[in-house]
């Protein structure tokens, strides 16, 4: 099963990609077969977004506290820290079943509220620290909607074990836990590169695909 659902289903894909390309090539000999013209339009969009030069380093804050925050916080070691932070939390979301006793349920319960509480006071930290700078990068904007889900999805755990609420809803906030992992990207070039690379060639995939 593994050999047939894993490579020979992938050789079959591939191949079909390659025939296609081709056939395409023969057809059209040396022009550019790829994209249409709105495609590259997107290709040159995202060509120019890759080559965006960095954003300019957020200014230390005058005030002493503030100044203190900001040392703290920008420090390679906090980020190093909450991404540890961000993988233990994987490994208590991986341990999670269905049939789990009312024990390990508390359990979770509270070491779940230990994580919420770690980064909501992340959040509140870099806010002070980086005023409204803050909400200039996207990664920083990504986090914050990730910690109102995750505080919306506890408090939506109390609410159904007292009033009749959308079991469905409650799996769709809680959702917002996993966006925790997505911010591992941050931290990873490599995976940043490739991620980059695929958009770029979305276009070009598409077309020979069909």
């Amino acid at each position: 099963f593994i050999i047939f659902g894993s490579f020979f289903t992938l050789n079959l894909f591939i191949g079909v990609i390659i025939d296609n390309f081709n056939q395409q090539k023969k057809k059209f000999g040396g022009k550019d077969i790829f994209m249409t013209e709105e495609q590259k339009k997107y290709y040159n969009a995202m060509k120019k977004l890759g080559s965006k030069k960095p954003q300019k380093p957020i200014p230390r804050p005058q005030n002493k506290i503030q100044g203190m925050v900001y040392d703290f916080v920008t420090k390679q070691v906090f980020d190093i820290s909450i991404m540890i932070l961000i993988c233990l939390n994987m490994v208590t979301m991986m341990v999670e079943t269905d049939d789990q006793s009312q024990l390990k349920v508390d359990i979770l319960y509270n070491i779940n509220m230990v994580f919420i509480i770690v980064f909501t006071g992340e959040c509140v930290l870099k806010m002070f620290a980086l005023r409204h700078y803050y909400f200039t990068i996207g990664w920083n904007i990504f986090d914050f909607v990730v910690v109102i889900l995750s505080i919306v999805g506890l408090a939506l755990s109390d609410l159904i074990q007292k009033y009749f609420v959308s079991p469905t809803l409650f799996r769709v906030i809680r959702l917002a836990r996993i966006g925790r992992v997505l911010r591992l990207i941050r931290g990873a070039k490599g995976i940043r590169t490739l991620l980059f690379a695929l958009m770029m060639s979305l276009p070009a995939l598409f077309n020979i695909g069909l």
